[in-house]
């Protein structure tokens, strides 16, 4: 019976899913990586549930899948979560605060709105910063932090299209200690109804995240190097941290900084918008790591194994998915080690 290469455990066939290594909502591709009685049906739906959900609807890249047409806009569907904030980067009196991106059924697009939020001055540098009432604890916190919450003009108060009462944001603000007049007199600098704007975006890249781009990375060694030799026990600490978030100290994700494609190094103008994936020796040939790029935008550094022990193999594949033509390419001229920064 076949093993799970991330519990270890042997079942029945009938026990495994098809899994494939991008998943499916960065794209369908004519001739998808799949992997096939590689991955248990209890391990792949936890995956989804922990890891692929928050990928693919919490990151700069599930973003991208709407600009770049891999989802519908109508689809539209983003998770309320912290790690991505959109800033408005126009300069004026709500320079800084804080935006959503919703679908409209008028435009028939996503667009760009502000969410109910109060701003506060910073007393040094007399700079605004903006804040959902959620995220604020009280006012002694802001204080500590270095900002105005007394006197006039102390807050600006910003309502989102939805917003129907006044009153609920100065409520909520004095169950946190803050007693203030709300008085809104500055207008936004554009029509969210069909202007466009420019957006600063913030993201945070957490273990989650890290987690469900290590989850890519092995499933392409399972599927160029085999199952076999995936379950080997060098990649005990990669499967320990994608299955359970486990590190033992050791960051098996990285951010790098240096294109995969040489031409984009040597010319610094990317060639493609697609995926890209990489998979070979370090440097040293001590360890294998991996090269994730979702739309080449973040490039993800994957230490597979940091201390491979046994017969030295030549490893050196990497592939292209296009999400233009949908079709997955090799890539060719790859070295046979990878340079360690």
């Amino acid at each position: 019976m076949p093993i799970c290469v991330y519990c270890t455990i042997d079942k029945d066939l009938f026990d495994f899913d098809r899994d494939h290594v991008i998943p499916r909502s960065f794209g369908t591709f004519k001739n998808n990586l799949t992997l096939i009685e590689t991955v248990c049906r209890s391990c792949n739906q936890d995956f989804g549930k922990e890891l692929e959900l928050f990928l693919s609807r919490n990151t700069l890249e599930g973003m991208l899948r709407y600009k770049y047409g891999v989802k519908a806009p109508e689809d539209f569907n983003f998770l309320n979560e912290s790690r991505v904030i959109l800033k408005l980067k126009e300069n004026g009196a709500w320079k800084g605060s804080i935006m959503q991106l919703k679908y409209s059924n008028e435009q028939k697009e996503i667009v760009v709105e502000p969410v109910n939020q109060v701003g506060f001055q910073k007393r040094d540098t007399r700079e605004w910063d903006f804040f959902e009432v959620k995220d604020i604890k009280s006012e002694d916190d802001l204080q500590k932090q270095g900002y105005i919450t007394k006197g006039e003009r102390c807050l600006k108060v910003l309502f989102g299209p939805e917003f129907k009462e006044g009153k609920g944001i100065q409520r909520q603000l004095e169950r946190k200690g803050i007693r203030v007049t709300i008085d809104n007199e500055e207008p936004l600098p554009f029509n969210y109804r069909g202007s466009e704007v420019k957006i600063e975006i913030l993201g945070t890249i957490d273990k989650i995240i890290f987690r469900g781009v290590a989850k890519i990375a092995f499933n392409y060694l399972a599927y160029i190097l085999g199952r076999e030799f995936a379950l080997n026990s060098n990649f005990k600490g990669i499967r320990n941290f994608i299955k359970h978030g486990e590190t033992n100290g050791f960051s098996y994700v990285l951010i790098q900084k240096t294109p995969i494609l040489q031409n984009e190094k040597r010319f610094g103008v990317k060639e493609t918008r697609g995926h890209l994936i990489t998979l070979g020796w370090d440097g040293y040939r001590f360890g294998i790591i991996s090269q994730v790029t979702l739309f080449n935008t973040i490039i993800y550094r994957v230490i597979l194994c940091k201390r491979f022990s046994g017969l030295y193999r030549e490893i050196a594949s990497g592939h292209h998915f296009d999400i233009e033509s949908r079709e997955v390419s090799r890539l060719h001229s790859l070295p046979k080690d990878f340079y360690v920064p």
